[in-house]
């Protein structure tokens, strides 16, 4: 399984996103209707396709 992450995103107390256990940091392409995620909390689920769509992504910390 191949993620796409989102580099330099802040994790846990460093999202700045919004509530870190909202912001996607890294997913995998959707299989058997289920797109695999990692939340900037560090925590790892499934959502589906339209949650995916709909979710909050992670974005690069400034310098």
């Amino acid at each position: 399984m191949r993620f796409e992450i989102t580099w330099g995103a802040g994790m846990g107390a460093l999202c700045r996103d919004a509530d870190a256990r909202l912001v996607v940091i890294a997913s995998a392409p959707e299989a058997a209707g289920a797109v695999p995620v990692l939340m900037a909390d560090g925590t790892a689920r499934a959502m589906t396709p339209d949650e995916f769509r709909g979710a909050k992504r992670a974005t690069v910390l400034p310098p």
